[in-house]
């Protein structure tokens, strides 16, 4: 029996926050952690359903903590800009050496 698959077009806004998080969190995806069409559809399945715990063996160990690992990677990056970004309002462009 042969699966039958369908092809969608998605663009991403590069100037949106998410939509550019996602896309480049698809781009880091190697081909044997899965296919985009497998991982998108398991995560839009659990937040639609309302199920936000990854159900157990969902997807393989290494993939999970792979997922894991980019996406606190990826947090911590927004945070340690936004901290950047927060103490360059308060200090401007000249913050006081410390002597």
């Amino acid at each position: 029996m042969r699966k039958e698959y369908r092809s969608s077009n998605v663009r991403f806004c590069m100037d949106d926050e998410n939509q550019r998080r996602t896309w480049e969190y698809l781009q880091s995806i190697t081909r044997k952690e899965g296919s985009y069409g497998k991982i998108l559809s398991d995560a839009f399945v659990q937040i639609l359903d309302g199920n936000h715990a990854i159900e157990q063996g969902a997807f393989q160990q290494s993939n999970s903590e792979c997922v894991t690992e980019q996406m606190l990677s990826m947090y911590l990056s927004t945070l340690k800009r936004e901290l950047l970004e927060e103490m360059e309002s308060i200090y401007g462009n000249a913050i006081p050496s410390a002597s």
